[in-house]
């Protein structure tokens, strides 16, 4: 997707067709739960709000997603979802197999609900009870350690702190946030930036790459900073100077764009040692490729180039081939193949499509998880069998 859309026509329109008919059935029906919705483009994504953020919905490379914006709500309806890929905020699908319409509603209900409830709370009910403010309106993203801790923090910019800790959960609904280092922090797969109380007449932000060393400690990172908003301190290091007020305001997009930047870094390669070969293979973290699509082969009688003598010597006769590659930070890691559908059918585009998918989900496993590959053992067990 070229650039980032402005409007959710610019976001339907640059989707594949397939995905742009489910996403527009996907629209429909939670128009019709909530009527009173309103759309809007929010983090890049389609987007309905009531009573703040409500639901979200796109498309990647090989899915549609629904997002609830919600981990209550999606724990609440994992009966329903089993059939479904889920994560904390998201509901993946195939766009040949849409979200059943009765879900969308149910799932859309219940965040209605929970909206709801978060207004009711923010309404202050007495002069006893103090009022709770639109930053103590827990989501997916928000810490309830933060929200206190901001709550009772004496600084002379607490609400331009307040303001850059929303500025930077814009950046990504990945992003999320909690009390590190005694100051509100903020994290993807590891901690990238916290907030330098110690400043007290600029809000401050230290970017760093968590807590773990990483190869950025030696080799440094690359950032684009055409406002001059940082002062480096050590290669993998840097301080972020906001200002206040309207001149902090005016450093949003610089202040996000280099964010987007970091958080790339920042889940680049770290080291994973293996205490049993003399020569492991270093996988990065966050940095599967994205695969290229499966090849489909429905009738295998008609490409002998199929027919190996790996196939050859296993006696396999085959009718029908699906191969999917995998790749991880570039590394050909090798092939998912399938092979002679047990229906008797011939394997689909549609079967393909899923095979694409699982070598991502794969690849993306191996590199979340660090995973050491070590091909020479591999190799050498292979030998001696």
């Amino acid at each position: 997707m070229a650039g980032r859309p402005e409007t959710i026509d610019d976001y339907l329109a640059a989707v594949s067709d397939e995905q742009r008919t489910a996403l527009q059935k996907l629209r429909k029906t939670i128009r019709a739960a909530a009527p009173k919705a309103e759309e809007c483009m929010s983090y890049g994504l389609p987007a309905f709000h009531q009573d703040g953020a409500l639901v979200a919905y796109g498309a990647a490379a090989t899915h549609c997603a629904l997002y609830p914006m919600s981990p209550a709500v999606i724990a609440a309806h994992q009966d329903d979802l089993g059939d479904y890929d889920t994560s904390k905020g998201t509901i993946r699908f195939q766009p040949e197999q849409p979200l059943p319409v009765a879900l969308v509603r149910k799932l859309v209900k219940a965040r209605l609900a929970e909206n709801a409830v978060a207004r009711r709370m923010s309404k202050p009910r007495g002069r006893a009870k103090p009022r709770v403010t639109g930053s103590e309106v827990t989501t997916a993203q928000t810490d309830p350690a933060v929200i206190a801790f901001l709550r009772e923090l004496d600084h002379p910019l607490k609400e331009d702190v307040e303001v850059v800790r929303r500025m930077i959960l814009d950046v990504s609904p990945e992003i999320r946030e909690g009390i590190k280092w005694n100051a509100p922090s903020f994290r993807t797969v590891d901690y990238f930036a916290t907030v330098n109380l110690r400043a007290r007449d600029s809000v401050q932000l230290i970017l760093h790459m968590g807590a773990k060393t990483k190869d950025s400690a030696t080799k440094g990172v690359d950032i684009a900073d055409p406002k001059g908003l940082l002062k480096w301190l050590a290669k993998d290091r840097c301080l972020m100077t906001l200002g206040s007020g309207k001149e902090l305001r005016a450093n949003k997009k610089a202040m996000q764009a280099i964010l987007r930047q970091w958080t790339d870094c920042a889940q680049e390669t770290r080291v994973v040692a293996s205490p049993k070969a003399k020569r492991a293979t270093v996988v990065t973290r966050k940095k599967a490729t994205k695969p290229a699509s499966a090849i489909v082969v429905p009738d295998a009688s008609k490409e002998p180039r199929v027919l190996d003598d790996r196939i050859r010597a296993l006696g396999i006769q085959l009718t029908s081939v699906m191969v999917a590659p995998v790749e991880v930070s570039g590394r050909y890691l090798g092939l998912i193949e399938l092979v002679n559908p047990a229906d008797g059918r011939a394997f689909t585009e549609g079967d393909g499509h899923a095979l694409t998918y699982i070598g991502e989900q794969y690849a993306e496993f191996v590199a979340e998880r660090g995973v050491v590959l070590d091909p020479e053992s591999v190799i050498e067990r292979h030998q001696k069998r």
